[in-house]
C-alpha cells in the first residue's frame, strides 16, 4: 500500500495489485459464487446452441473417417477387430489349457489358515494376471502385424485397451467375489454365493458399458469434434451409469450380518441421494465439488470394505472373521497398511483433480499451497501414528491375554503378575506419548510454533518418570515382603 513501493513496481514494469479495502473478502467469496453459477448457466445454453448441430458434427466426423480410411471398407476394419479378440481368446485358451493341473492342485489346497488363504488368493490373483496377458499378447501381437494409418491405429488401440480393461475388470471380480459356486471358499470379499454371482453381474454391465463409451468418446475426440458435443455424450453414459448404480443399489441382496447401525432402508436413500447428487454436480461441470463428495461418501465405504476383506481371509482357524478374535500384529498391520495407503492415494487424487500437483504442493509458496501442504503432512503424521499405535496395542494386548492365560508354571507366577501390572501401564504411557508427538509434529506442519509445548512435555516425562521410579521400588519392596 506504500505509494513509493507501488510506483517503482509501475516503473519496472510488474503488475501492481490494487490496494485492499474493507469488504473485499466478503465480495471476493460472493463474487466466486455468482461466477460460478453463471458458468453453471453458460454451460446449459452451450449445449442447448449445440444440440441442434450434433447431426452435422457427426457427418463431418464420418467424412474425415472416410478419408482416413482411403478406399479400405468399415466391414473388413470391424472384421479385422474382431479377429484381433478373437485371437485374443485364443490365446487365453492356450494359458488355461497349459494352467489345468496347476488349478486342480490349486483347488485341492488346505484353505483353513490365514497363510494358506493369503498363498491361494496370490496364486489366483497370478493365474489372472497370466489370462490377461495372454489377451494382450494375443490381440496387440496380430495389431502390430499390419500397417495402419495414424487416425486409424489410434481408434484401434483405444478400442483395444478397453477391451483390454474390460477383462481386467473380469479377472478382478473373479478373483475378489469368485461368483462360481463350486469356487466361493476362495471368495475374498465376505457375501453369499448368490449376492457375489449378483453383484459380478452389475460390475460386468458396468465394466462393459464404460469399455464401449470410452471407445466412442475417444472417437470423437480424435475425429476433431467440438468439446461440446462430447461432453453431451458423457453426459448420456453416466446418466446410464446413474441409472444402473441405483437399480443395484435398490435390488441389493440381503448382507450376510445385519447392519447394526443403520437401516436398510437408510443406505439405500442415502446411497441413490450420493448418486443423484454425484451425477448434478457433473453435469454442471462442478468437478471440484464432485470429488469432494466422492472422497468423502466413496473413501469410509472402500476402508470398510477393505477391513471387511481382511478380516475374513486373515481369520483364525475355526472363527467368522478375524474381528471376532483377538487380531495379531500380523492382521493389523495389514489391514491399517491398507487403510493408510487408500487414505493416502485418496488424498493424492483429490489434489490432483483439483488441479494441485505434487510439485505445486512441496513447492509453492501460496498461504493457500502452504495451508493444503500443511493439512496434508499434519493428516500423514496423524495416520502413522495410529498405525504405529495400533501395532503396537495388538501386541501388548496379545501378551496381557497370555499373562491372564493362567497356563504357566509356579515358578513363573510373579513375574506374570508383574507383566499382568506393567503391560496396562506401558500400554497407556505409549499411547500418551504418540498422541503427544503425533499432535506435536502436526501443529508444527501446520506452522504453530511448538517449542513451549515440547518444554511442556519436558516437564511431564519428567513427572512420570519419578512416578515409575515410585512404582518400580513399591512393587521391589512389596516383592521382599
Amino acid at each position: 500500500g506504500d505509494p513509493a513501493v507501488r510506483e517503482w513496481l509501475r516503473r519496472q514494469g510488474k503488475p501492481v495489485a490494487a490496494p485492499a479495502t474493507e469488504g473485499d473478502g466478503e465480495h471476493g467469496l460472493a463474487g466466486a459464487i455468482g461466477e460460478h453459477f453463471e458458468s453453471v448457466q453458460r454451460h446449459f445454453a452451450a449445449m442447448a446452441e449445440a444440440l441442434p448441430r450434433l447431426p452435422s458434427d457427426l457427418g463431418r466426423g464420418w467424412e474425415r473417417l472416410q478419408t482416413e480410411l482411403a478406399g479400405r471398407s468399415v466391414l473388413r476394419i470391424i472384421v479385422l477387430l474382431a479377429a484381433f479378440l478373437a485371437l485374443g481368446y485364443g490365446c487365453q485358451a492356450v494359458w488355461v489349457r497349459l494352467m489345468r493341473r496347476p488349478l486342480q492342485r490349486l483347488s485341492e489346497f488346505s484353505f483353513d489358515t490365514p497363510a494358506e488363504r493369503v498363498r491361494a488368493v496370490a496364486l489366483r490373483g497370478a493365474f489372472g494376471a497370466g489370462v490377461l496377458a495372454s489377451i494382450a499378447i494375443g490381440t496387440f501381437g496380430a495389431f502390430l502385424l499390419f500397417n495402419w494409418p495414424p487416425l486409424m491405429r489410434e481408434l484401434l488401440i483405444s478400442a483395444l485397451v478397453a477391451f483390454l480393461v474390460q477383462r481386467a475388470v473380469f479377472a478382478a471380480d473373479m478373483i475378489l467375489l469368485a461368483p462360481i459356486e463350486r469356487f466361493e471358499r476362495f471368495r475374498v470379499v465376505p457375501m453369499s454365493t448368490a449376492a457375489a454371482k449378483y453383484w459380478h453381474g452389475r460390475i460386468m454391465r458396468i465394466a462393459s458399458i464404460f469399455a464401449a463409451g470410452t471407445v466412442v468418446f475417444n472417437m470423437m475426440t480424435t475425429l476433431g469434434m467440438p468439446e461440446i458435443d462430447w461432453l453431451m455424450f458423457a453426459y448420456v453414459v453416466d446418466f446410464v451409469f446413474l441409472v444402473l448404480l441405483v437399480e443395484a443399489t435398490l435390488r441389493r441382496p440381503e448382507p450376510m450380518q445385519p447392519r447394526k447401525r443403520f437401516s436398510r432402508a437408510a443406505v439405500t436413500w442415502f446411497t441413490c441421494g450420493c448418486l443423484v447428487v454425484l451425477y448434478a454436480l457433473r453435469i454442471a461441470d462442478a468437478m471440484h465439488l464432485f470429488w469432494l463428495v466422492l472422497f468423502i461418501v466413496g473413501l469410509p465405504a472402500a476402508i470398510g470394505l477393505v477391513q471387511r476383506s481382511v478380516n475374513h481371509i486373515l481369520r483364525p482357524p475355526g472363527h467368522a472373521d478375524a474381528s471376532s478374535a483377538l487380531p495379531s500384529v500380523r492382521i493389523v498391520a495389514f489391514e491399517r497398511g491398507i487403510r493408510t495407503a487408500l487414505i493416502v492415494g485418496a488424498t493424492v487424487g483429490l489434489a490432483r483433480a483439483w488441479g494441485v500437483g505434487m510439485t505445486a504442493l512441496t513447492d509453492g509458496d501460496m498461504m493457500s499451497v502452504r495451508l493444503l501442504r500443511g493439512v496434508f503432512s499434519a493428516a500423514v503424521i496423524l495416520l502413522l501414528a495410529d498405525f504405529a499405535w495400533q501395532v503396537i496395542k495388538a501386541a501388548i494386548d496379545r501378551a496381557l491375554t497370555a499373562a491372564n492365560s493362567g497356563a504357566h508354571p509356579e515358578s513363573e507366577a510373579g513375574r506374570q503378575a508383574r507383566m499382568r501390572t506393567l503391560l496396562p501401564i506401558l500400554r497407556n504411557i505409549i499411547l500418551v506419548t504418540l498422541i503427544a508427538f503425533a499432535a506435536m509434529m502436526a501443529l508444527s506442519a501446520l506452522g504453530v510454533e511448538i517449542g513451549p509445548l515440547i518444554a511442556g512435555a519436558g516437564v511431564v516425562g519428567v513427572a512420570i518418570g519419578f512416578g515409575a521410579q515410585t512404582l518400580r521400588s513399591e512393587e521391589h519392596t512389596s516383592g521382599l515382603q
